[in-house]
């Protein structure tokens, strides 16, 4: 009798035991997924952040860094031919971040994706402009304007209603690339520095960053002042 209650005990503690044990893996199995994934999902926001300030730094260098200083850059800045494809950030992945210390990234990464999404409405709103610009000035060729202002004939081309829209346009081109680029630059360390107060150990995706115009001079400055560029 004793060795049959015995034998049950036995029995019972070691399913007991099994189950328990299955139990606590399966429970690691999953946080270690959970934890992939959450890492996954900085990463993400950090690619696509990264993306972003690709096409800015390309259109800052590429077109308004050569007409910066020019008077007549509302005009001389041509449209864009192609707008990047949509790159959103995936805020509502990171939303377990909500009830953490780091919870603050969750509102500059939205707002870096404000201003690079806002940009790209006011570039949209310019080539529209320009083009309209473009249509005039083709009308008008062949007018004789030798010793006249370049800047005083292009704004009676265009008229003083898109004369004063496209510059005032192209302002605010140049204004929100500078912001919506250093907000970037400083929103990307922030989540970096978030993932891996979280995520001590495991990788995130950092790629070479490539320096504005005006931060290639700057750098350029320090190098030949003192040697080496600045640590950032």
């Amino acid at each position: 009798m004793w060795s049959y209650v015995l034998n049950f005990v036995v029995q019972a503690a070691a399913t007991l035991v099994g189950a328990f044990t299955a139990f606590k893996l399966e429970s690691r199995r999953k946080q270690r997924a959970e934890r992939k994934e959450q890492v996954h999902s900085f990463n993400r926001v950090l690619f696509a952040l990264t993306q972003q300030r690709t096409f800015l730094l390309n259109y800052e260098n590429q077109h308004l860094a050569p007409n910066r200083e020019d008077k007549c850059r509302a005009y001389m800045l041509r449209p864009l031919t192609e707008l990047p494809a949509r790159l959103d950030v995936d805020v509502e992945a990171l939303t377990f971040v909500l009830e953490l210390p780091q919870a603050d990234v969750l509102n500059r990464i939205a707002e870096a994706d404000l201003k690079y999404r806002t940009l790209i409405g006011v570039i949209e709103s310019r080539n529209k402009l320009h083009l309209q610009f473009q249509e005039r000035l083709a009308s008008t060729e062949g007018i004789d304007d030798r010793g006249q202002d370049e800047l005083v004939v292009l704004r009676r081309i265009a008229g003083p209603m898109i004369s004063r829209q496209l510059e005032n346009l192209t302002n605010h081109t140049y204004a929100a690339v500078s912001d919506a680029l250093t907000t970037n630059r400083i929103v990307y360390g922030d989540v970096c520095k978030a993932c891996s107060e979280l995520f001590p150990g495991e990788k995130i995706l950092r790629l070479k960053e490539i320096e504005t115009t005006e931060e290639q001079k700057r750098l350029s400055a320090e190098k030949a002042r003192f040697g080496e560029p600045p640590k950032s």
